[in-house]
Order: C-alpha cells, then sequence, then structure tokens
C-alpha cells in the first residue's frame, strides 16, 4: 500500500523558503497543506494574515514573496516525496465561511458563484497563478453553514479543485456537506484529515467514516514520533477500511530538524513506505563496506574527539536519548564519529567534527541520496556551538549550500533519507560537520551511509 502521509505547513514555506522548500521535499511526506489562506468580506484573498494574494480577479502575492509561485510549482517535481499539494482555507476564529455565506446571499454584481461573481474570478486567479494545487483544504471552524459552504466548493470544483476537509466537530454538518458537493460533482470531497489534537483530541478516527479515506492528525507538542506511530498504528489495525494515512500538525514547530523526516518516516511504516523517485543508473555508490572511499576528516575540524571512522555503529542512549543509531543503514558499515561502548564515550567534543567526500564529477542531471543520523542530548545551553548540517557543493567545494540540519535541541538517533537534484555538469562535493559547543552536559553523533549519485531519468 502506498503510504498517506500529510503535514499542515505556514509561514516557513514562504518566510524561511531557504531550507524549507527542499526539507518538505525530501522529508518523506506525500500530502503538503500550505497554511492558510482567509478570505475578507469583500472576496479578496490573503495569506496567514501575513500578506494579500488575490484582489478583483489579480494574483498579487508577488508584490510580497515573489519566489511563492515557483516554490509552491516546484514541490512535486523532480526529487520529491510529495505528490499532492493544498492550500489551507480557513482557520479557528476566521471569518472566511462567513464572508462565504454573506457574498452568496447578497444581490449585486460581485456575489453568488457564477464566473462574474468575485469569489469565482478571485479563485480562478489563484488556479491560474498556482496550476499545480490540487485541493483546497477547508477548516471552517465557525459557520458550519451546509448550503453556502457546499455551492462554493462546488464552484471551486468547476475551477479545478479538489477539496479536502479538517473537521474536529459537528460530524453531522461535514456529513452534509460531503453529501451535497459529492452529491453534484462526484469525487470532489476526497480526502478528511481529522484532528486528533486540541479541540479533537477525544475523536475516533473509527467513527469518522464519512466514505472518503479518513487520515487523524496528531500535533507534535503532544507526540514524539515513536508515539506517533504507535497510535496510527493502533487506528490502521482496529480500523484500516476507514484509516488510509495520518498527517502532521505543524511543520511551523519542528522545521529545520531531523524531526520533519522521522514524523514522516513513523506515518510511513504504519500505512506504508514511500521509496525515492526511480533512477536509472549511479555513477556513484558509496556504502563504506571497502573503507573510506575517498572521504576524509577535514583539517578544519576542531573537535577533540568523536573524528568520523568506518565501521559498524552501536546503540548508545542517554536520558531516553538514542544517541548513536544501531549498525549501518546498509550493509555492515557507516561512516561515524567513532566508535563507542556507551554514551559520553568518544563521542563529539569540543568543537565541530568535519569530514568531506571526494569530488564526483556528474555528467547529466543526477539525484543525489544519502542516509544519515544525529543524535544529541541536549541541554539547551549552547545555540552557535552545538548544530548538524549536511552541505552539498556543486563547484569542486567552493561553495555549499545546506541538505539536511539541525540546531541546539534534542535529537534521537535514526538513519533518515536526505536527497536533492543535481544539476548536469557537477563537481559535487558533500561535507558533514558535527559540532559541541563548551557548555558541557551535552551527548553528540553523527553518521552516513549509502551515499548514491544516479541519473534523472
Amino acid at each position: 500500500m502506498e503510504a498517506v502521509s500529510g503535514i499542515y505547513a505556514g509561514g516557513p514555506v514562504y518566510r524561511e523558503r531557504g531550507y524549507a522548500i527542499n526539507e518538505l521535499k525530501n522529508s518523506g511526506f506525500t500530502n503538503l497543506v500550505v497554511w492558510t489562506i482567509h478570505i475578507e468580506s469583500d472576496g479578496s484573498l490573503g495569506f496567514n494574515g501575513e500578506f494579500p494574494l488575490v484582489e478583483d480577479g489579480v494574483y498579487i502575492g508577488d508584490q510580497t514573496h515573489p519566489n511563492f509561485r515557483s516554490d509552491i510549482a516546484s514541490l512535486k517535481t523532480g526529487n520529491t516525496s510529495i505528490t499532492r499539494v493544498e492550500f489551507g482555507l480557513s482557520a479557528a476564529g476566521s471569518g472566511t465561511y462567513d464572508a462565504v455565506r454573506d457574498l452568496l446571499n447578497c444581490q449585486n454584481g460581485r456575489c453568488q458563484t457564477d464566473p462574474s461573481s468575485i469569489l469565482y474570478r478571485n479563485f480562478q486567479a489563484l488556479k491560474e497563478a498556482f496550476p499545480s494545487v490540487d485541493a483546497v483544504n477547508n477548516d471552517d471552524e465557525s459557520e458550519y453553514h451546509v448550503e453556502s459552504a457546499a455551492a462554493f466548493h462546488i464552484m471551486l470544483a468547476d475551477i479545478g479543485f479538489k477539496t479536502a476537509i479538517v473537521p474536529y466537530t459537528r460530524q453531522s454538518f461535514w456529513r452534509s456537506f460531503v453529501n451535497e458537493v459529492n452529491g453534484a460533482r462526484p469525487g470532489t470531497v476526497d480526502a478528511l484529515y481529522l484532528q486528533n489534537y486540541a479541540g479533537g483530541s477525544g475523536n475516533n478516527p473509527c467513527s469518522w467514516d464519512l466514505g472518503i479515506p479518513v487520515y487523524p492528525g496528531l500535533w507534535s507538542r503532544n507526540d514524539s514520533p515513536s508515539r506517533v506511530e504507535s497510535r496510527m498504528r493502533d487506528w490502521n489495525n482496529r480500523c484500516g477500511s476507514v484509516v488510509e494515512g495520518g498527517f502532521m500538525w505543524l511543520y511551523d514547530d519542528f522545521d529545520n530538524s531531523p524531526s520533519v523526516a522521522q514524523y514522516a518516516q513513523a506515518i510511513n511504516n504504519v500505512f506504508g513506505s514511500t521509496p525515492p523517485p526511480p533512477s536509472t543508473s549511479c555513477s556513484s555508490v558509496q556504502g563504506f563496506e571497502s573503507g573510506e572511499g575517498g572521504w576524509q576528516n577535514s583539517t578544519t575540524s576542531s573537535c577533540s574527539t568523536g573524528a568520523f571512522v568506518v565501521g559498524r555503529p552501536t546503540e548508545t542512549t542517554s536520558s531516553g536519548v538514542v544517541i548513536q543509531a544501531e549498525g549501518a543503514a546498509l550493509g555492515n558499515n557507516a561512516l561515524f564519529t567513532a566508535t563507542n561502548s556507551s554514551a559520553g564515550t568518544n563521542d563529539v567534543d569540543g568543537g565541530v567534527c568535519i569530514v568531506n567526500s571526494p569530488i564526483y564529477s556528474v555528467d547529466q542531471e543526477s539525484t543525489l541520496s544519502l542516509r544519515y543520523f544525529h543524535g544529541q542530548r541536549d541541554t539547551g545551553d549552547d545555540a552557535e556551538g552545538d548544530y548538524f548540517r549536511i552541505e552539498v557543493s556543486t563547484d569542486g567545494g567552493n561553495t555549499f549550500q545546506n541538505l539536511v540540519g539541525n540546531g541546539d535541541t534534542r535529537s534521537s538517533a535514526s538513519w533518515l533519507l536526505a536527497s536533492r537534484a543535481l544539476p548536469a555538469n557537477s563537481n559535487v562535493v558533500v561535507r558533514v560537520l558535527c559540532s559541541d559547543g563548551a557548555s558541557a552536559g551535552d551527548l553528540v553523533e553523527c553518521g552516513i551511509d549509502d551515499v548514491r549519485i544516479c541519473s534523472t531519468p
């Protein structure tokens, strides 16, 4: 079974695009809900109350975030796990569906849902600006007016949007809404993201069968990746014909960290795996089974212990945190920060340990993929000194871009996947930086394995 794993993501998508877009594409999540659009009383569209999106039938979001359109368009292209992109619509406290009801009930030329109405023209402009967005994600938490909401989403179907819903209560309303919309436009409402946190924490996903797939959601503030996997597995075991995936709320709470991939993997472990996109042939494969393969500890490393070695990692834990992963990601060996027998023995101390790959010459468009782990028992006192990064250069090591990373936060080690596209005629260098700051109390380990450069089909 193909996994359906969703994530809701807000401000970082456009405010922190330098890392967020690539991180989401490499996360393992299949469904991304970009959070959220609000409809104003005049029918104009804005994003998160932070910037205007569409006014009077014209897309104007470029004035504030000129890369937003191209970034959204890139989410399902190239090497990516994302197969579906949605825009959130409304939220708790939003007047969006009040505005919809008013605009459908007024009598002037801007009203109703015909092609000349303001709602039709604004959402048509939105679809033209974002043709790759598959659906609108309905989070009505206040109006609950079936007639106007259904008419509005029937209009969205005519423009080209699917509809997903994200309820936490009022099941009778949502059942009527789904029946009315799908009765008029079959298949339009095709996903139910059920809130199992905050006001919906008492929901039983098995009792929300409205004839469409149910994806229960959990909040990272309440549930660790292992807890998410456990709860999702329980729901799947009890009603697998109803619950067909899951989602996480909210990327903004754990962005730019290993937790992004860990939460995706937790859901994918339950509902099926999402393999990386296929490649035709691999020009370079390094699994460290025969040694370093040209990888070298950097002369610029400043750590006193923890230099990278080839071998088989042994799991170590401290205070409930896995510091070093058990075994290699593939085969017997990996490249990691020093062999040890217990937590705190030969881990990274006193600075940054850096290891560099040799230069890989890439003649055609390709994909770099690798497995990594980062374990950190963190005391939260080294904002500048505690960090983990994997960086990639395509110009022989002159400049580097971040692939994945983590800062001064707790991280439980497990083997994760990261990947990115490589342009033709690249000279690729991969660099891993694993750092422990000056303050005492942190335990830090890192590793890398199964590094592949494969041509893009």
